[in-house]
């Protein structure tokens, strides 16, 4: 008796677009983070031309909510006398032009610190 042949496989979507978990989305969390990172120190820049010339540098912490689609829904700093400052604010709506790749499940929080310096 002959065997069936195995039913094809389902078609799947192309990788980029499929939600990702565990170690790679923690690489991709990573990558998004590396690739905004010129936009953040914009931010520090911008800010700096405001005041005196020296060497300046900030540490701060963004607090991010990601839904699953992979965009940012929410975000505020860690630190709370940065939020009113000029340089807080714009680090907080930089980040909303953030994308992380998309993931499963609920919105997950994601910190990210930041050790930024101009000159």
């Amino acid at each position: 008796m002959a065997k069936k042949p195995d039913p094809p496989a389902p078609a799947t979507a192309p990788q980029s677009q499929q939600p990702v978990g565990g170690a790679l989305l923690d690489s991709g969390v990573n990558t998004a983070v590396a690739n905004h990172r010129p936009a953040f120190q914009a931010c520090l820049e911008k800010s700096t031309k405001r005041g005196p010339r020296r060497k300046v540098s900030a540490r701060a912490t963004l607090v991010l909510t990601v839904r699953p689609d992979g965009h940012v829904a929410d975000a505020h700093l860690a630190e709370a006398q940065l939020r009113r400052r000029p340089l807080g604010q714009c680090l907080v709506r930089s980040s909303y032009r953030m994308s992380f790749p998309a993931f499963e499940g609920n919105p997950m929080r994601v910190d990210v610190p930041l050790a930024l310096t101009a000159r």
